[in-house]
Parts: C-alpha cells; structure tokens; sequence
C-alpha cells in the first residue's frame, strides 16, 4: 500500500501542467511562435539593464573613517592636482589643525595649544630664521619646532628628553654650522643631505626633524619631511612604511620641488596641502569618538563604583556577610588540597 501525501499529489500536479505547457510551447509555430519569442527577449533585456541601472551597494561597507584615511579622489592627486584644488586644500587646513588640536589630550598648566605653535612654526620662526642674514637659533628655538612636531604629527614620548639633553653651545654651533653649508652649496641636488647630515649629529635630531630645522630656514626650496607629504607625493596617498632614508628624503625633495614649480607654492604650502589630504575626515572623527568617551566616562565609573559596592561593601561586621566569606575561603582551601592530591 502507498502512501501518497498532499504535498506528493501537488508536485505531480504541478510537473504535470509544467510540462503540459512546455509541449503548448515547442508545437507553437508559425508567426504567433516568433511573436512570443520576441516578446521574451524584449521583456529579458529590460529587466537586465534595470538591474544593471541600480546603484550597487557594497557587501560589507567599511566605516567612513576607514575610507578617509586612504581614498584619493582624482582631484587630490599631487600628480594631476589643480592650483584651484590646491588653493582649496589650504583653506581647509586651519579647521583640520584645529580637529588635530580638540582630539589631542588636554594641555598642561602653561603649555601652548597647537594653535599656538602653528603660529610660531608658520609665521614667526619663518620671519626670523627664513632670511639670509638671520640670528643663530638656539636649543629653546628648537624645542619649540620639537613640540609642534610632537603635537602636529605623531606623538614620541622620549624624543623631548633626547633633544633637551644636547649641550646649549653645541646645538648652536651644529645648527650655524649646517646652515652655513646648505647656503653656500645652494642651487645642488645635494645641498639638503649635506645640511641634514650635520644636524643629526644632535641627540634627537633624526632625518625628519632636522629638515624641519632646514625648512624654517628656506621654506621656499627645502621641504619637511613629514609623513603626510612622503605618503602623499612619493605614495599616492597610500600610507607605506617609511624609513627616512636619504633616498626617499631626495625623492621627496623632488616632487615637492617639481609641484611647487608648477603651481608656483613654496614648500610651506606644499606641506599644509598634504596634511589636509592624508588628516581630513580622520581628525574628525577622532575629535567625535572622544567626545562619545567623555560623554561614557561618567556612565563608566558609575558601574566601577557599583561593582565595588557589591563584592563585600562598608558593612563588614554583618555576620551574613562573614558567614560567604568563610565559605569562600573554605570552598577554594579544598580545591586547593584536592588539586595538590591529583599532582601527587
């Protein structure tokens, strides 16, 4: 006896009539045949260019930090980039400094903001060392470009103490001395390496710092070496590994030179524009995730305080409470002897 179900008579039924009106179809012939084919392929290419015409949306889309941080448009690139473009980039770097600024930790009693020592690193120290006759820097000169540096880019908590240990005297023969060097082979290819090589004789002066103490003296020609301008003029915007190495300091050297040249910029601006490009977005979500982590501080330290109160709490006499304690102390002494029986 079989045993026949519902759903088995619906297959059979539908197979059935399925098949039924594929014969309908193939014995279909003649115009009114070519006239339903037609009609098929019109109403199958529809549907394709209107699927094809929908907008497509990733599979797992990446937060917009994550994006910021590494997509180039065709309009920021250093190669292709237009001097309405880059004007517009430098009207954006006060607010991306700023963002930098609000996201960092908050300043120490008669510490400068980043503000502050923007305005010292762009206007006043380029009016004072930036011409040819100009005074001799010193070690609290330096400390001050150091802090930018520190505040304006990646943070090194030993390079402070690095520099502050070079000898007063010393620092500003090293730094007379490399100036000196850098002015009387001007016009070289070599004449920035030869300026660097003198200065990182200093404790803490590396390749990066000592062309920011180049550039303060020709912000015209000498470019500093920041991370943002290397990834953004040697790396297409890709934030590669970096070893400041002379070779990638004169390949750097070289694009700023030749966009400068194009544009008619100074190294100064070239610099601000490649910061924009590689911190803008990034900046300002970091500011917008601090302020959320402030905001849940209070809610924290709420729970921590809560957590606290309800292991054993003010009330240590209460006999209930004494009462858990010894078991507790009890339950973990016979676990204790019962592993020590399992090792033996």
């Amino acid at each position: 006896m079989q045993l026949i179900t519902r759903r088995t008579m619906r297959w059979a039924r539908g197979g059935a009539r399925c098949g039924m009106e594929r014969k309908r179809e193939t014995d279909m012939g003649g115009a009114e045949g070519r006239i339903m084919h037609a009609s098929y392929v019109r109403t199958r290419r529809a549907n394709q260019i209107n699927v094809s015409a929908r907008p497509s949306v990733p599979l797992s889309p990446r937060p917009f930090l994550e994006q910021s941080s590494t997509m180039m448009t065709r309009g920021t690139s250093a190669d292709e980039i237009s001097q309405h473009e880059f004007r517009s980039l430098l009207a954006e770097y006060p607010t991306v400094a700023e963002a930098k600024g609000a996201g960092a930790a908050k300043n120490k009693p008669g510490q400068k903001t980043l503000q502050q020592l923007d305005a010292y690193r762009y206007d006043d120290a380029i009016r004072t060392f930036g011409v040819e006759h100009s005074p001799e820097m010193t070690l609290a000169h330096v400390q001050t470009l150091v802090e930018w540096k520190l505040r304006h880019g990646k943070f090194r908590p030993t390079l402070m103490s690095l520099v502050t240990s070079n000898d007063a005297q010393i620092t500003r023969a090293t730094i007379s001395s490399a100036v000196t060097t850098y002015r009387a082979s001007s016009g070289s290819h070599d004449a920035p390496q030869k300026a660097l090589d003198i200065l990182t004789k200093l404790r803490g002066i590396g390749p990066a710092t000592a062309s920011l103490l180049l550039n303060v003296h020709d912000p015209q020609r000498a470019i500093f070496f920041s991370d943002e301008a290397y990834w953004w003029l040697c790396c297409g915007g890709d934030r590669d590994a970096i070893k400041y190495s002379a070779k990638e300091y004169r390949a750097l050297c070289e694009k700023a030179v030749a966009l400068g040249e194009r544009l008619g910029a100074d190294m100064v601006d070239v610099e601000k524009a490649a910061y924009v490009v590689m911190r803008r977005g990034v900046e300002e979500g970091k500011t917008t995730a601090r302020g959320k982590e402030d905001g849940n501080k209070g809610r924290l330290d709420k729970k921590k305080r809560t957590r606290g109160e309800d292991d054993m709490g003010d009330d240590k006499d209460s006999p209930k409470r004494n009462m858990m304690a010894k078991e507790h102390v009890a339950s973990g002494a016979t676990k204790l002897r019962r592993s020590k029986r399992r090792k033996a």
